[in-house]
């Protein structure tokens, strides 16, 4: 069964975020609590951090509209400047075409590695729809 969720309709902002991490941290077969974690508020740029190798993780949870995600995505780049990550992953709610997702490559370029580092809500989809991730979608109820 395909599954079409709508994420910015059914999580919060903190929920999302904690989602954009797991789905990472599965994805990549890593331990929990691997990716440091920040309160709700002003999180200059960062949702999960990994330390080993300077990873950053971004979620960012808006209605299916690319022209706001954009316009926050340039704003977090000008943070990005300043903390140098060796690896962004950007995890959003939005469905991203093969354009968008150049665009958002050439924005973050040196800091994004591959599209794979550019999770949209299809793959986010894909990814709870595949047995792999089953455990992350028991964890949030709305899902």
């Amino acid at each position: 069964m395909k599954n079409n969720y709508d994420f910015h309709a059914l999580l919060d902002d903190v929920e999302f975020e904690a989602l954009a991490i797991d789905i990472v941290r599965v994805r990549e077969n890593l331990e929990p609590n691997v990716f440091r974690r920040y309160p709700k508020g002003r999180d200059g740029g960062i949702d999960g951090y990994r330390y080993s190798d300077n990873t950053i993780i971004q979620a960012k949870c808006y209605k299916n509209d690319f022209n706001i995600l954009k316009g926050s995505l340039k704003k977090e780049v000008l943070k990005l400047r300043n903390l140098k990550p060796s690896r962004y992953i950007l995890v959003t709610s939005v469905g991203l075409n093969k354009e968008q997702q150049r665009g958002i490559m050439d924005l973050f370029k040196g800091y994004i590695h591959s599209d794979e580092d550019i999770i949209g809500r299809i793959e986010l989809n894909e990814y709870l729809a595949d047995p792999k991730f089953s455990i992350i979608q028991l964890k949030y109820n709305n899902l």
